[in-house]
């Protein structure tokens, strides 16, 4: 993987001596499929290999808001939501980021559209 190709120069007695190196070849079978290093891994191949990731907005009605307060396992307060969005087609992935607006639609930043 890519820290494997970007180590490769360095002398074997510093690359042997690596911890980070050693830890990262261990877990990189783990790392592969957890669905963050998925998403950045594509955003890193398609900007090195094919073009540039170029985020897209996109907005859609919702309806039905559910808002409740919740504590985390610290402690901290928060607030968890639930709701509509009347769409047919999925709003987003992992990786976008989704704002409740006050005019009853959702926004998104998306990474679906791919600028060539």
């Amino acid at each position: 993987m890519v820290m494997e190709r970007e180590s490769k120069d360095i002398d074997e007695k510093a690359r042997s001596d690596s911890s980070l190196l050693e830890w990262y070849k261990d877990h990189s079978k783990a790392l592969g499929a957890a669905p963050f290093f998925r998403f950045f891994n594509e955003r890193r191949v398609f900007t090195i290999h094919r073009g540039v990731v170029e985020p897209v907005m996109k907005s859609w009605p919702i309806e039905n808001v559910r808002l409740r307060s919740i504590t985390d396992e610290n402690g901290k307060p928060s607030t968890e939501g639930q709701w509509d969005v009347l769409s047919d087609n999925s709003p987003g992935d992992v990786g976008d980021v989704f704002t409740l607006m006050p005019d009853g639609t959702m926004t998104a930043w998306v990474f679906d559209d791919f600028a060539e």
